[in-house]
């Protein structure tokens, strides 16, 4: 993680980490490339393990207001 970038940034990141975690992903070092890269890349080019933990992230950080039924 890097603090380079907005806290947002930060916030969805730490998430996404935590979300490797989580799911019982193996861990792994990224490299600078990775690091650097923007967050709003094309879905086919992650793999799996990186699509679920974008997801827990996601899911994560939506306040339940966002979320609960208004019926």
């Amino acid at each position: 993680m890097t603090t380079q970038r907005q806290l947002p940034v930060q916030r969805f990141t730490a998430a996404h980490e935590l979300g490797h975690a989580a799911l019982g992903h193996e861990t792994s070092l990224d490299i600078d490339e990775i690091l650097a890269r923007s967050p709003f890349v094309e879905a086919e080019s992650y793999d799996l393990r990186e699509i679920q933990a974008n997801a827990f992230a996601s899911q994560l950080l939506t306040p339940v207001v966002v979320c609960s039924s208004s019926t």
